[in-house]
């Protein structure tokens, strides 16, 4: 017996061991379940802390860590919250413009813009045609009505072709034909590569190319700069036409000197702002590399007269360059408005950061209620 006795307690040790070893690895496991719990717990509250809905205005950040402020402080600069791609898309607007601006003399500008606007079932078609013959100024307008928002010939415009490039990454080529005043104009754009950005929201997207391109007219071929703006909105109500007063000033210019750098302007201030149409500036140089920078910081320094003639225009860092010049030549835009919109012909200087002072020459748009 004593032998047996000696035996079962031999075999009863490691089955003790056993169980106390299975309760320590269920006890271990329930803290490590509770502890990784209650980690993940504090990890989705703080993530559902963070709420954009459609009834705040403001993302909520309660128990978010601090990672730093903001460097445009929301009391002087307010923000926008995020635009929203939820609505429910109303008329569709579309718009094309093309400048061109003779570079031998005497300075010709033709400017073209097709706007069209989606109605019910179908888009009207505004075109607005500007011809500075090196005299004087010409304008006509013509409207129409159209199956979808392809540009299509009328009695100013004969053909208008976009060649897209095979890739579809930005790069395209324009080409028409205006008849205006029993005279043949023909134009054609060189390589654009839309790579001005200006607005980039679902209902205003706006791109500006500048390039080199020609212009024909009665058959003579000149050299000219181009500037081809494209505007895409799936909204047209997010788009501020001007349609009252909003104690509006604008300046608006296009630039370009000798050595072929494009400097563009706008400069707007509103008293009456909307939701959609506030004061601001923007200043860009595109070199002649085609590298462009931008600041949103000007100083515009014009005359008294009622549209101004001269001008100084002062582009902050990291641009730094003055542009001087004077307009030479104008044709109101709104003959019929209780306001004034003047377009013309500038030439003048641009005092380049560098050092150098280069001639150049351009257009501006003087608009003021």
């Amino acid at each position: 017996m004593d032998n047996n006795s000696s035996n079962n307690q031999s075999t009863a040790q490691p089955h003790h061991l056993s169980k106390i070893l299975l309760i320590l690895i269920i006890i271990v496991g329930f803290i490590t379940t509770f502890v990784s719990g209650y980690f993940l717990s504090n990890l989705l509250s703080s993530e559902r802390n963070i709420t954009i809905g459609e009834n705040s205005n403001t993302p909520q950040t309660k128990n978010m860590p601090n990672i730093g402020t903001s460097p445009y402080p929301t009391a002087n600069n307010p923000q926008i919250e995020q635009d929203s791609t939820k609505f429910l898309p109303g008329k569709y607007y579309f718009e094309d413009t093309v400048m061109l601006i003779t570079k031998d003399s005497p300075q010709i500008s033709l400017i073209v813009t097709v706007d069209r606007v989606q109605q019910d079932t179908n888009y009207a078609q505004s075109t607005r045609v500007s011809y500075y013959d090196g005299t004087n100024w010409t304008r006509q307008s013509n409207s129409k009505t159209t199956a979808d928002s392809t540009i299509v010939g009328n009695s100013l415009i004969k053909d208008w072709n976009i060649n897209i490039d095979p890739s579809r990454v930005l790069k395209e080529s324009v080409q028409g034909d205006v008849t205006l005043n029993n005279s043949i104009f023909g134009f054609s754009t060189n390589v654009l590569q839309n790579e001005i950005g200006i607005r980039s929201l679902p209902g205003y997207t706006k791109f500006i190319s500048n390039g080199t391109g020609t212009l024909i007219i009665n058959g003579t071929t000149h050299p000219a700069y181009v500037l081809y703006t494209r505007i895409y909105s799936l909204d047209a109500s997010e788009i501020q036409f001007y349609n009252q007063p909003f104690g509006v000033t604008t300046d608006w210019i296009a630039f370009w000197d000798t050595q072929g750098n494009f400097y563009h302007i706008d400069a707007t201030n509103v008293d009456k702002p909307t939701p959609t149409y506030q004061t601001h500036q923007l200043g860009i140089m595109e070199d002649a590399n085609g590298s462009v920078t931008k600041t949103f910081n000007l100083s515009i320094n014009r005359d008294s007269k009622n549209p101004p003639t001269q001008y100084m225009v002062k582009m902050d860092s990291p641009i730094g360059a003055t542009l001087t010049f004077n307009r030479v030549n104008g044709v109101n835009k709104a003959p019929n408005g209780s306001f004034t919109w003047w377009m013309g012909n500038v030439e003048g200087t641009v005092q380049r950061s560098d050092g150098q002072t280069l001639k150049g020459i351009g257009l501006i748009e003087y608009i003021h209620d």
